[in-house]
């Protein structure tokens, strides 16, 4: 049975948008060395990863950043129906962001500013009292490498041909401006 026919009692709109939001949730904890703002979003367990290793960094002087973080793709790569218990899944969320530590001004002790694609596998579970799911465990991630341009998907045809055609229109405007101006100023200099 594939992974999306195992989905049949599990919203996959609904697990995506929890994980993606408990996970991005997750980085500020870390970026802003606040862990209460994630812990709603993951298991006391791994809630207390977080503060250890926040307290980690802080005992050094230095802070975890991911930069421009952004999630720009999700996949589900399993889903348990966790019969007779809640449902569970394991998802790879896809980002972009620079990879950094910094010490207390600030300086790049570890890492590197340039933005970098990434991906980070997660396992999460379906909380039977609230139906949202939660971050049970991080996994691997692995860097893929610098970005090297727009990280989204690329325009519609119909929208580059709109854009296009804008583009066109201001042109033709601006050089229509430069000529009346040109005009207006010929005008002015022969009538003095």
């Amino acid at each position: 049975m594939g992974v999306m026919e195992s989905l049949s009692n599990t919203n996959q709109s609904e697990l995506l948008a929890d994980v993606r939001e408990g996970f991005s949730q997750l980085e500020a904890a870390i970026s802003t060395a606040s862990p209460p703002l994630c812990k709603r979003y993951m298991t006391p367990e791994l809630y207390q990863e977080l503060v250890e290793t926040v307290r980690d960094l802080a005992a050094r002087g230095h802070r975890r950043v991911h930069g421009a973080f952004e999630i720009v793709g999700t996949e589900i790569l399993s889903v348990d129906s966790g019969e007779p218990g809640p449902p569970s899944a394991r998802v790879r969320l896809h980002a972009i962001s620079s990879l950094v530590e910094l010490d207390q001004r600030h300086r790049v002790v570890q890492g590197s500013e340039e933005l970098t694609a990434w991906s980070q596998d997660l396992a999460a579970r379906r909380l039977e009292t609230t139906g949202r799911w939660i971050i049970t465990e991080l996994e691997s991630m692995s860097v893929q490498g610098p970005v090297a341009g727009p990280s989204g998907p690329p325009l519609p045809t119909r929208d580059l041909t709109e854009l296009e055609k804008r583009e066109r229109e201001s042109k033709e405007h601006g050089a229509a401006f430069v000529s009346a101006t040109l005009n207006f100023m010929r005008l002015q200099y022969s009538g003095s």
